[in-house]
């Protein structure tokens, strides 16, 4: 007696080909992804490097410990016609979460416009 395999084999190529998908996809959005990060983190280097010796963020800040992007709070201020990106922000003083309009056309990348919330209060950092 002769077993069919051939329905085995088809179920076992099928299953190897969605394995296959599913590391390309993997791949793909994790490429993406780590290229979407690399972006964000040079953007956050030129906020901090703009915003970092601010009297107002001396104050209420200090020495800048962590400066962090966060997806939550960027999506939370979206709207507005500008991307705004958000960044949580420690430092030895205290902590808060700056919001700043960042201009990416020019390298490096400028701040346009900049605003630290801390204890829900909000500070304006222009230009000195």
């Amino acid at each position: 007696m002769k077993s069919d395999s051939g329905g085995n084999s088809a179920g076992k190529w099928i299953l190897i080909s969605l394995v296959v998908v599913a590391i390309l996809l993997f791949l793909c959005c994790g490429g993406c992804a780590l290229v979407f990060q690399a972006g964000v983190g040079e953007m956050g280097d030129q906020a901090k490097l703009a915003v970092e010796d601010h009297p107002l963020m001396v104050e209420h800040i200090g020495e800048i410990d962590d400066f962090d992007f966060s997806w939550g709070e960027t999506i939370g201020r979206a709207g507005g016609g500008q991307t705004r990106l958000a960044f949580e922000v420690s430092g030895s003083k205290g902590s808060g979460v700056l919001s700043a309009i960042v201009d990416t056309s020019q390298q490096p990348a400028a701040v346009l416009d900049a605003v630290l919330e801390v204890n829900g209060e909000e500070f304006e950092l222009t230009e000195e």
